[in-house]
């Protein structure tokens, strides 16, 4: 069975990592692609490796969480 992938995106790397190992991906049919700690390192995970879901803050440096989405969907 495919799992979804997923991109977890936060610049707070005490949130970042607590989110990862917080959730039981696999439990809930998810696989836990990658993070990332910013929109651009996002964007550029994203282009090598793609996701069905991203999970991201929307107050970070240089790409806020909107912008990486609106990017991502390009």
């Amino acid at each position: 069975m495919d799992r979804f992938r997923v991109l977890l995106v936060d610049d707070n790397p005490a949130i970042r990592e607590g989110i990862c190992a917080m959730i039981d991906w696999e439990a809930y049919g998810y696989q836990l692609a990658g993070a990332a700690d910013n929109g651009l390192s996002a964007l550029e995970f994203l282009e090598k490796n793609p996701c069905d879901l991203i999970i991201t803050d929307i107050r970070m440096p240089e790409t806020n969480g909107l912008e990486l989405l609106r990017r991502a969907r390009e």
